[in-house]
């Protein structure tokens, strides 16, 4: 899922977690807003040991590729 760093995002993240879903989280960290914030939401994230992060922006194609390759998904959610 992109974006988990952000409110909405890390609010749909927390409750899939919560009924036992497994993922990666996608988000660049950019400064759009306090980058703290998001730093939070992902240690909140974190304490589920079904949830990986990870630092890509959904724009970099080949980073994307790559994370495509490495996993097979059911499903993508983008926000």
């Amino acid at each position: 899922m992109s974006g988990t760093a952000g409110f909405i995002g890390a609010a749909v993240a927390y409750r899939l977690l919560e009924r036992g879903d497994h993922f990666i989280g996608i988000d660049n960290h950019n400064t759009y807003y306090d980058p703290n914030l998001k730093e939070v939401r992902v240690l909140r994230l974190s304490t589920f040991s079904s949830y990986t992060h990870t630092r890509i922006n959904v724009a970099d194609q080949t980073a994307m590729a790559t994370l495509f390759k490495q996993h097979s998904f059911q499903h993508v959610i983008h926000y």
